[in-house]
């Protein structure tokens, strides 16, 4: 007698109902609409290893030391995923570092000649 009486009240309904086992519900996921991240075909160079040596043995008016700030700067805008601010970065950077190498490779060859210059002059009487 006292299991009809438990089963007419409301609370008991909602007991017996938590004690049954739940069906898992299903989830439909449409992948028509999800557009997926395009590969680049080339990757940007951002010219640093060659910024770093520039900045720390051809130094000429500062050239290394300014193509290494375009360098970080290319490799920053590249992390946060802006390309077109990346490779506008990263041509100035080239920019300077074949400025920066150019000129100091001239500086040292205009050196070397004149210290051959002084040296070929003081041997001959």
């Amino acid at each position: 007698m006292e299991t009809t009486e438990f089963a007419s009240r409301p609370e008991a309904e909602e007991a017996m109902a938590s004690r049954r086992p739940q069906q898992p519900m299903n989830t439909v996921v449409d992948m028509k609409g999800i557009v997926q991240p395009q590969q680049q075909s080339t990757p940007i160079k951002d010219h640093l290893i060659w910024s770093l040596f520039n900045a720390f043995y051809l130094n000429a008016c500062c050239l290394g030391f300014l193509a290494l700030v375009y360098s970080i700067k290319a490799r920053d805008s590249k992390v946060v995923n802006n390309t077109r601010r990346a490779r506008k970065f990263a041509a100035k950077a080239m920019g300077l570092n074949v400025a920066a190498t150019l000129f100091s490779l001239t500086l040292l060859a205009a050196g070397l000649v004149y210290y051959l210059y002084v040296t070929v002059a003081q041997l001959t009487p």
